[in-house]
């Protein structure tokens, strides 16, 4: 209807989730809510080096880098000022849009935040004396003791050490191998959703995602060939981390 706003949002898909993630949620946001005046016009492009987007043909295109690429994607498709959406590496990238050009973006909302600073790790540490005066009672599991927080990182983010240093490597098996490739990712769908899933028979796959969504993410990489252009980015991002 003419009196519908459209308002334009940018979602930012990270890893190893693709844009497919969002195909449920995009009806929702693009048809206006009862109560409201407003719908979502959504741009949910692919990062460069996943699914259909091509790779970067020169190495250096880290998160800070694709943030002007997005930017510039959203001038050309007419949009000087949005909002924006990102999870995983689209929230590293949002973080990047938001600081580098605050007066385009309209609104950030970001499923992953982090407070990347020394204040935020004093108070880590103090919550695992005092966590009250950290977080609230009934999240206080899920991140004390810090004895368990960091046997889990050290447990589950072996692939991150390996993407961040070895990407090719790691990308010649999972190109060459569908099942390879299948246990590679659905080992993160199951284990992210929700950490108990491992003591779960099939890893608890059916919770939240059908086996139809599953294998369309599983084929976005494997009909592309893009899962070691993909894995790229955490190496190109923390040699930037370093350099600075």
């Amino acid at each position: 209807p003419s009196n519908v706003e459209v308002v334009p949002l940018l979602v930012l898909h990270g890893w190893p989730g693709p844009v497919r993630e969002f195909y449920e949620a995009i009806p929702l946001l693009t048809q206006r809510a009862p109560g409201y005046n407003f719908a979502f016009e959504v741009i949910a492009p692919s990062l460069p080096g996943y699914g259909f987007s091509d790779a970067a043909v020169r190495p250096g295109l880290a998160t800070p880098q694709m943030a002007v690429v997005f930017k510039n994607l959203m001038s050309r498709l007419g949009h000087d000022k949005f909002y924006l959406q990102g999870g995983d590496w689209g929230s590293s990238i949002g973080t990047a849009m938001v600081t580098l050009f605050p007066d385009n973006v309209l609104g950030y909302h970001s499923n992953m935040a982090l407070a990347q600073n020394g204040k935020a790790g004093f108070k880590t540490f103090l919550g695992a004396y005092f966590p009250s005066l950290v977080v609230e009672k009934h999240l206080a599991s899920r991140m004390y003791p810090l004895s368990s927080f960091f046997a889990y990182l050290i447990e589950e983010f072996g692939y991150f050490h390996l993407q961040a240093t070895k990407p090719d490597t790691i990308g010649v098996g999972l190109t060459d191998s569908p099942s390879g490739l299948l246990a590679y990712i659905l080992e993160k769908f199951f284990l992210w959703t929700r950490r108990e899933h491992r003591n779960k028979v099939k890893g608890g796959l059916g919770f939240r995602f059908t086996r139809e969504q599953l294998i369309d993410c599983l084929m976005v990489y494997w009909s592309t060939g893009r899962i070691t252009t993909s894995m790229r980015l955490y190496a190109e991002d923390l040699s930037k981390r370093i350099e600075i």
